[in-house]
């Protein structure tokens, strides 16, 4: 790598890049299409549109092509860069415990994010067992994942999956000033009060927990932000905030995916707002990040309902982004 770009330069070439991202009017428009080659048609063939893993993956590669471009010309957030490339690749890890666990998948999509990856694609194509599973994750940043009593349940693997992803995102702020620290932690924290509302509600719903067990299993997510400034106030704000925010715009009992789309939405709006708040602090490289993250879970969203043949009433519900 020869880094050329400092900081000022990314953060004028992020805010340049915010003004491309995808609108609403510009997700319907992909929706009504209802195919992929005339949904994407510079980039996916007539060909290529038949195999929707395929469609998936080259989306994906083109979404994050730019912060690989971030990733080889300045070294300044290449820590946060790459740890924000390892969310999506917790998805394949997950894909690979699915398989382990006999869980059926619907569909084998693997976003890649070579060459930062830790887990290579092959892997798909074996049979992998649980104990493979764990040697997999023994020398990578989800070896938290690992504990006395792996093999565990699915659900419970698949949470301590998502709670090491953020671990590792967390330790960017280790490297950073204190006042870019403080802001950094001001989002995360909030992403992770939603993180553990979500998980309860799932673990709740879809899982049968009761309320002892899901707090004990939910305890180790708040381990995460021990070192926070002023984290119990934070934490009890927050989540006091998020809770009446949910309960006016739902205004009734939802599915548990209702209630993950508006809690998302929350937290895509309350990022939008933040980006231009200081041209010089990290504001907008953490808000473009997960930006940039609710537009591929977007673009997913759609292909997958291209696939299903869902309407495009119902898919243009489930699009993260401004109303």
């Amino acid at each position: 790598m020869n880094p050329y770009a400092d900081k000022n330069y990314l953060h004028a070439k992020i805010h340049a890049l915010r003004s491309q991202l995808l609108t609403r009017n510009d997700f319907i428009e992909i929706i009504n299409a209802q195919k992929p080659h005339l949904a994407f048609p510079t980039l996916i063939s007539e060909n290529d549109s038949e195999d929707l893993s395929k469609v998936k993956e080259i989306v994906f590669r083109r979404q994050i092509k730019k912060v690989l471009v971030f990733m080889e010309s300045s070294d300044c957030y290449w820590a946060l860069f790459e740890a924000f490339l390892r969310f999506f690749e917790t998805g394949n890890v997950k894909l690979l415990l699915a398989k382990a666990f006999g869980r059926p998948v619907a569909i084998e999509q693997w976003n890649d994010i070579s060459p930062y990856h830790a887990f290579e694609k092959d892997l798909l194509r074996r049979d992998i067992s649980l104990d493979e599973v764990k040697t997999l994750l023994g020398n990578t940043y989800l070896n938290n994942v690992i504990a006395d009593d792996f093999p565990s349940r699915y659900e419970e693997l698949e949470s301590r999956i998502d709670f090491c992803a953020v671990r590792y995102f967390l330790s960017f702020s280790k490297e950073i000033l204190f006042n870019q620290r403080s802001i950094f932690q001001e989002v995360m924290l909030r992403k992770i009060v939603l993180l553990r509302i979500v998980w309860g509600f799932r673990l709740r719903e879809n899982y049968g927990w009761d309320n002892d067990k899901i707090s004990s299993h939910l305890a180790s997510l708040y381990d995460l932000i021990d070192e926070f400034d002023g984290k119990d106030e934070l934490v009890i704000n927050t989540e006091r905030q998020i809770n009446r925010e949910l309960n006016q715009s739902l205004g009734r009992i939802a599915e548990v995916s209702d209630i993950e789309n508006e809690l998302e939405r929350h937290f895509r709006s309350y990022i939008w707002r933040i980006f231009s708040r200081d041209f010089h602090s990290i504001y907008c490289v953490i808000s473009y990040l997960w930006l940039l993250y609710y537009q591929v879970q977007n673009l997913f969203r759609i292909i997958e309902g291209f696939r299903f043949k869902v309407s495009p009433d119902i898919i243009s519900k489930k699009i993260i982004s401004e109303l």
